[in-house]
């Protein structure tokens, strides 16, 4: 089961910095609050650039750099906003106190105040501006997080599906393996009842066409003292055939409980085995074609020594016959 995916969390400042008004504004002083302004929206510019790779080196997802980046350029574009009218401020600042110098009549008082004026409107114009960049920020923060999340969630859910289905799949291979392994086993059990059936009817064919052959009164004692032997031999070859049969059929039987036990622990295996899953199924099916080949190896191996020992029998009997 795919554990849940924790969604970092965007830690995003929103202290924000204590600028100076257009009311505390002083002319005489105004390169310093230039100077000072400059600081604090670059301050406050690093600290958002600071806070975006804060949040992507936590996440470490690449597909953040895109949006972030977004995110900067939009900041940096206000901010380039900013400083425009920054420069403004500082033209304006630099106009009234040329203005201060060269005119000190009553007469230009007005305009001062009307300059002075304009002044206070335009710092208080750009105090708001700079109230819509945070809220902007604040805004492409959140909806930026929302998509992420939402993101995720999707592919979250793409790949249980995925990975329910390819379990449905492998199930129904085991269940299919399974079958085929118990199919293996029947198949077997009738070889081996064939072979003794066969190896069975055949020495009784044997013993009545000997019955048969050696019926009177032909002295046939050394005959039947040599017949005797040669049928003892022959059924110890035979018997030996058999034991070799048998011990094949054993090393089969054995051969396909170990390839249940495998199976076995391979299904119990499944669960922590996902990532080894393909390399897993081409080796059980290698085992099974290898179980397929031994099979019919060792079916031919039993119809030759059965086909052998027959044409040997047969063999004998039409020496015997001629004889």
């Amino acid at each position: 089961s795919a554990s849940p995916i924790m969604l970092p969390d965007l830690d995003m400042s929103t202290g924000r910095s204590n600028l100076t008004t257009a009311s505390t504004i002083d002319p005489k002083d105004s390169p310093a609050n230039v100077e000072m302004w400059r600081r604090v929206f670059h301050a406050e510019a690093m600290d958002c650039v600071h806070a975006m790779q804060a949040v992507v080196d936590r996440t470490k997802f690449s597909h953040f750099a895109t949006r972030f980046d977004d995110w900067r350029k939009v900041d940096l574009k206000a901010t380039a906003q900013v400083q425009m009218h920054v420069k403004e401020l500082t033209r304006l600042n630099q106009s009234v106190e040329q203005f201060l110098h060269e005119c000190g009549s009553l007469g230009n008082l007005a305009e001062f105040k009307d300059s002075f004026l304009a002044l206070n409107q335009c710092v208080s114009e750009l105090t708001v501006a700079k109230k819509d960049i945070i809220a902007s920020v604040d805004a492409i923060a959140e909806q930026a997080a929302e998509k992420v999340a939402t993101a995720w969630k999707q592919e979250v859910r793409e790949a249980t599906e995925k990975q329910h289905m390819q379990w449905q799949e492998d199930n129904s291979r085991w269940s299919h393996l399974e079958s085929r392994i118990g199919r293996l086993q029947d198949e077997m059990r009738e070889l081996s009842s064939t072979v003794r059936t066969s190896t069975a009817a055949s020495l009784e064919a044997l013993k009545d066409h000997l019955t048969d052959l050696f019926k009177g009164d032909c002295g046939l004692n050394v005959s039947l003292e040599r017949m005797e032997k040669r049928m003892g031999e022959w059924e110890h070859a035979t018997n030996t055939d058999l034991v070799q049969n048998r011990e094949t059929a054993e090393q089969l039987r054995q051969q396909v409980a170990r390839l249940e036990d495998a199976a076995k622990g391979a299904k119990k295996r499944q669960v922590s085995a996902e990532e080894e899953w393909h390399g897993l199924q081409a080796n059980l099916q290698n085992q099974v074609m290898n179980l397929q080949t031994e099979l019919h190896h060792a079916q031919e191996l039993v119809r030759d020594a059965h086909t052998s020992s027959w044409r040997k029998n047969m063999q004998k009997i039409n020496e015997i016959d001629v004889r």
